[in-house]
């Protein structure tokens, strides 16, 4: 179970070494090796998993610190995104840039073992779903039982693939067609939350699974196009409400009729003397190019009861939500590719094999051994 977050520190900062220095540099395709480069990264509390361009996802368990394979014989599309749920087993989903969805129901109380002769108790069972997407899967979402997965494309398409784990059969069905490519996607008690590059709407789906409902989140479309994301976020105290990001550093606050509650404005939070700036204090990537990116949020996550997590290319922003104000940013990554956060930590990949992990507490679980590389400074 995941722990709430009341105050965020983030003072510890380091790169995950030996993520890199377990996770093979290269694999063999016939004659010629490939670089094993990550894509795409989703943590839990126990587990991380690691998206590459090989088509490899690697599952590195924080605990036993082993990592292992996750993938279909004849699968080398590069993975373009990956979401884990841990319930009684551990469900991992991957999207590839050549529209496949592979899902891997990964035993948590026993070792891995796809041939059938080595785990210990129960083997890990594999689903393979086609047919769905003809792009790049660009974004994935487990309901909270883990019975039903949503996937998004960057031709604009939404479908849900419905698990029978009894019989281990799987069956998909599309949800909505958008015009735009798909940046995130959410599902909350029968709503499901869809943000595209132009605007954000709400699927209200009904009890037999057979209509969708929808309305859009505000009354105008973005003018300015961009992975601008939006998320779910309640509380036991609270009622369910929707935020989601705008161009120029903005928040909308809406209830789950799509209504605009407030607009949260945070232009000139960046320069703050409150915001804490968080980094590693040095360009982990000056080799690479910088995108031309402007001061945006971007995907947008919750980060305990009181914050959210949102990003672009370039910068991680953490925002709260009672003030409502900017509490921390970190710029000095280089290109970020992905990011995950669970239980107050926050995980980044910033390199074809860097991942960094910003936290308000030392990693008691995983790569406690490397010395951290940076702190935050206000």
């Amino acid at each position: 179970m995941s722990r709430e977050i009341d105050d965020v520190q983030l003072d510890h900062v380091h790169l995950l070494n030996r993520l890199d220095s377990i996770i093979p540099s290269k694999v063999q395709r016939g004659f010629s090796s490939q670089d094993v480069e990550f894509t795409c990264v989703c943590a839990t509390e126990q587990h991380i998993a690691i998206g590459t361009k090989v088509g490899i996802t690697y599952l590195y368990d924080r605990t036993k610190e082993t990592v292992d394979k996750l993938r279909f014989e004849g699968s080398v599309d590069p993975v373009s995104c990956v979401v884990c749920l841990e319930t009684v087993d551990l469900m991992v989903a991957v999207g590839t840039t050549a529209g496949l969805i592979l899902i891997f129901q990964v035993p948590i109380d026993c070792d891995l073992d796809f041939e059938g002769n080595k785990g210990k108790n129960r083997t890990t069972k594999r689903y393979l779903v086609t047919e769905l997407h003809r792009k790049t899967v660009t974004c994935l979402a487990w309901s909270q039982n883990g019975m039903k997965l949503f996937s998004g494309d960057e031709e604009g398409i939404v479908a849900c693939t419905e698990m029978d784990y009894g019989v281990q059969q799987s069956r998909s069905s599309f949800v909505v067609c958008e015009s735009d490519s798909i940046v995130q996607v959410q599902y909350h008690q029968r709503m499901l939350l869809i943000s595209t590059i132009r605007r954000t709407i709400l699927c209200f789906v009904s009890a037999d699974d057979r209509d969708c409902h929808v309305v859009q989140v505000g009354m105008k479309e973005r003018k300015v196009l961009g992975d601008f994301g939006a998320c779910f976020h309640s509380s036991q105290a609270r009622e369910t409400v929707i935020f989601a990001s705008r161009p120029v550093l903005r928040l909308w606050k809406a209830n789950v009729e799509g209504k605009v509650l407030e607009t949260f404005i945070f232009k000139d939070e960046p320069l703050s003397p409150n915001c804490k700036i968080v980094g590693i204090g040095h360009d982990a990537n000056a080799n690479v190019s910088q995108p031309k990116t402007d001061s945006q949020f971007g995907r947008v996550t919750r980060f305990g009861s009181r914050h959210l997590v949102t990003w672009n290319e370039r910068r991680i922003y953490v925002v709260s939500i009672d003030e409502p104000r900017m509490v921390a940013r970190c710029d000095d990554l280089g290109v970020i590719r992905s990011v995950s956060n669970c239980s107050g930590e926050i995980f980044a990949i910033n390199g074809p094999r860097s991942v960094v992990r910003i936290a308000s507490s030392l990693d008691v679980l995983c790569d406690a051994r490397v010395p951290e590389i940076g702190r935050a400074h206000v």
